[in-house]
């Protein structure tokens, strides 16, 4: 199993749950960095009070009710953005690039990925420097894997990593704060972490 090979940043830690203005900066950082790629951002999944469908559905459609929800303060559990190409067929696989932030699972997490071959004009400290600011952030990684096998499936923990033939960790992203602190007072490191987080 090989197929058109992926590079994701995928990001951890807490997503503030009742913060919409972090949402929304989200929602135009995301289009901003797909744009900025020679990308457009055209597809859109939302999940959360305000929307009932779980279906992606185009940024021209939905974009006016999104905005609406930041301003009414709804509920969002997670924020979907695709570049799709025109003739796509599924949209898990056929993506030119997919950035999302969600609560959706037992973890917060940020993912943007795109293929391997156009994250090489990518400026990975900048992007990842990016993301950070939507989430609080405490660890990550930056993996390659076949789009056949999910970034996502992968970075939500699904699967045990063993299960993926075609990962390549790339690099792990740790919070220096807690790495610096551990390290200079290692018999604290839990404490430590606890107060930072």
């Amino acid at each position: 199993m090989e197929g058109r090979l992926t590079t994701s940043i995928v990001l951890y830690g807490k997503i503030e749950t009742d913060d919409m203005s972090q949402w929304q900066a989200f929602y135009h950082l995301s289009k901003q960095i797909i744009t900025n790629l020679n990308l457009e951002p055209n597809y859109i999944g939302i999940s959360g009070d305000f929307f009932s469908s779980k279906k992606i559905k185009t940024l021209a459609r939905m974009e006016m009710k999104l905005l609406k929800s930041f301003g009414d303060g709804r509920d969002i559990e997670s924020l979907e953005i695709y570049a799709l190409p025109e003739n796509f067929t599924v949209a898990a696989f056929d993506y030119d690039m997919y950035i999302s932030r969600s609560k959706h699972v037992a973890f917060d997490y940020i993912i943007a990925t795109l293929t391997s071959e156009a994250y090489q004009n990518v400026d990975q400290e900048k992007l990842v420097r990016l993301l950070k600011r939507c989430i609080n952030f405490d660890s990550g990684e930056i993996f390659e894997l076949s789009y056949l096998e999910s970034p996502v499936i992968y970075a939500t923990k699904a699967n045990a990593p063993s299960s993926f033939k075609t990962l390549r960790i790339l690099e792990n992203l740790a919070n220096l704060d807690k790495v610096r602190l551990s390290s200079m007072f290692p018999e604290y490191s839990d404490h430590l972490k606890e107060l930072i987080n």
